[in-house]
């Protein structure tokens, strides 16, 4: 739980937006992402999403800030950017506390650098 909930401080302290690039997301990710502040926009990257996946975005999209969806194959890390801020994790945001799993902070990595090496 520990880690869920530091994971859910992070996304309450964006203040512009959050990008998450990872391909493997579920209701938990978006369960996470609804605790960002209503004029904070959010953004997945990942490889793609299943009929069933498809489905429940639309359902969080219906009652919550709408989470962007964009596809990319580039990509084997994890990454949350939080408005200029990049970090990186060994796991996927939805087993946060299933598993021991770090994440850390990236410095001298600007969000629109990382971004240019996915799209």
């Amino acid at each position: 739980f520990d880690a869920y909930a530091q994971i859910i401080s992070l996304i309450k302290q964006a203040k512009r937006s959050i990008i998450l690039i990872d391909n493997y997301i579920s209701t938990d990710t978006l369960t996470m992402l609804s605790n960002r502040s209503a004029s904070v926009s959010a953004t997945i990257y990942t490889r793609q999403l299943s009929p069933q996946q498809q489905l429940d975005l639309q359902r969080h999209n219906q009652q919550y800030p709408p989470v962007a969806v964009n596809f990319c194959q580039r990509n084997h890390d994890r990454f949350l950017i939080i408005d200029d801020a990049v970090y990186i994790f060994g796991a996927s945001l939805k087993d946060a506390g299933k598993k021991l799993f770090a994440y850390i902070r990236m410095q001298g990595t600007s969000p629109t650098e990382l971004l240019s090496n996915i799209r």
